[in-house]
């Protein structure tokens, strides 16, 4: 199953590389590698033999035309929401879609080898490092998924997430681990032989002291698989048999006395019955606590639904998952926007968050904060994280129908042909009156015809003009003619089309 998230990875890593530098494209083991210059180029990191789920060759699935394939099928929660170089980061996966189960996964920041699934009653979960050279900022968090359907197809999904690290407080130093042990003769456990199908081994509980028996239960993955026997063993002891109870096999064995805090190597070997036949086997990094130590808060933070267009609302619900960790206040939002209070909803705590009518789509994340205390301890302590969701393109859709958004339009298509039925009656009658207008005019008294010219004589006021050789002769008259028109009337006939 990992391989068939490497190879999703992979398919990515080509993507982004070849846009910046074609001749850096090839998904091959390594290391991520970035520059200045915004290039960012990941190559797959080959994931170490043992794991905590049997690598059996199984045949890629290809992409479902589901139409609800768009949609996120994992939530993915990452605590705390930022961390310094050095700094440990831990990842919750969990289904968002039913009838899709998980079966393995794996974490890794660029130029870090990350961390393969442990999972637990509670989660599934991936403990990684911020790489101690990283630079103040963001960088990126890839993850990868392997899953079956419900009627058993396998699946591979991968994303990123934009992770904010900030600078460190102090001088990181590694976690101290215990050196991986894979021989027989240390754990006296077979190693992997044969192709046997995809088993998932879980503990109960993810993490404890020194001295602490934790139980681990063995299952198959393969629809067609049946476990037949496990045996489970920390490095230098003898391996513990498997009981089987109620179809489940599992079996108990104690963290080292005086085990150092920190990942202390856990083998499992399990026997099938199947028609490949073959045992399989993998190992689990268990997180070893400190003496007197309490087990790290965790809290299952779900966004429903997962997926929301811009301008929508989304509820965030949240849920202690470690026994005697209760919330006393939380809240959750998007970066540099404000924070939406938590309140009291039966048992649990929700959150109604308002996204940004400007949110770009694509892949994102809600930051979330709980404030919590722990039994038995008043003093209150609190954590942020942050959690995966997806702002799909497009208006959102109104909770009202379509009726509320066509209302408007309707109304305004009704005025506009109102008004058009009112300008196009006003013309006409205009038109009509117009004429009727012309008519009377051309019967009024003062028209152009010649019983309408009145001859006006017009006398001089100063000297007759007479001629100078003949004074004597009788003066003459002058006569101006005034002629008085009617005003100038033009109609345009227009027919409306």
């Amino acid at each position: 199953m990992i391989a068939s998230i490497c190879r999703a990875l992979g398919a990515i890593a080509v993507v982004v590389t070849m846009s910046a530098a074609p001749a850096e494209a090839a998904a091959a083991p390594g290391a991520a590698t970035a520059d200045a210059s915004g290039r960012i180029g990941f190559t797959v990191v080959t994931p170490s033999p043992a794991a905590s789920v049997s690598r059996a060759p199984t045949a890629t699935a290809a992409p479902s035309p589901d139409p609800a394939a768009a949609r996120p099928r994992f939530r993915v929660s990452v605590q705390p929401g930022s961390a310094g170089p050095g700094d440990e980061v831990t990842l919750s996966f969990e289904t968002a879609v039913e009838g899709v189960e998980i079966v393995d996964c794996l974490a890794f920041f660029p130029h870090d080898a990350g961390g393969t699934c442990q999972r637990s009653p509670e989660r599934w979960l991936v403990h990684t490092r911020v790489p101690a050279d990283t630079k103040p900022g963001v960088t990126l968090l890839r993850w990868g998924v392997a899953s079956r359907n419900a009627d058993g197809r396998p699946g591979a999904d991968s994303d990123v997430i934009s992770y904010p690290v900030h600078a460190p407080a102090t001088p990181t130093t590694k976690r101290p681990t215990s050196p991986a042990t894979s021989d027989t003769a240390a754990t006296g456990l077979p190693a992997t032989a044969g192709r046997p199908p995809a088993f998932v081994a879980a503990t109960d509980p993810e993490s404890a002291a020194a001295g602490t028996p934790v139980t681990v239960t063995v299952s198959a993955v393969d629809a067609g698989a049946e476990v037949t026997g496990c045996v489970i063993a920390f490095p230098g002891q003898p391996g513990s048999p498997c009981g089987q109870t109620g179809g489940r096999w599992s079996a108990t064995v104690q963290v080292p006395d005086g085990a150092p805090p920190g990942d202390l190597p856990l083998r499992w070997s399990a026997t099938s019955r199947t028609p490949s036949g073959g045992p399989a086997d993998g190992t689990i990094a268990y997180r070893v606590l400190a003496a007197g130590a309490d087990a790290p808060p965790a809290f299952a933070v779900r966004p429903e639904p997962a997926a929301v267009r811009a301008g929508g609302r989304v509820t965030v619900s949240y849920q202690a998952l470690v026994p005697g960790v209760s919330i006393a206040r939380c809240s959750a939002g998007f970066d540099g926007r404000p924070m939406a209070e938590c309140r009291r909803s039966g048992p649990g705590w929700v959150a109604d968050v308002a996204v940004p009518e400007d949110a770009p789509p694509g892949a994102g994340a809600l930051r979330w904060r709980v404030a919590y205390t722990r039994t038995g301890s008043g003093t209150p302590a609190s954590t942020d994280g942050l959690v995966s969701f997806d702002v799909l393109a497009g208006a959102p859709a109104e909770p009202g129908g379509i009726w509320p958004n066509r209302l408007p339009i309707g109304v305004g298509v009704l005025l506009g042909g109102v008004v058009l039925a009112g300008l196009f009656g006003y013309r006409t009658v205009t038109r009509r009156l117009g004429g009727r207008r012309w008519w009377r005019r051309s019967a009024d008294p003062v028209g152009l015809d010649a019983d309408s010219v009145r001859v006006v004589p017009v006398i001089p006021t100063g000297p007759l003009d007479v001629q100078a050789g003949d004074p004597d002769a009788p003066p003459r008259h002058l006569v101006r003619l005034t002629i008085q028109r009617p005003p100038v009337d033009v109609q345009i006939h227009e027919e409306m089309p």
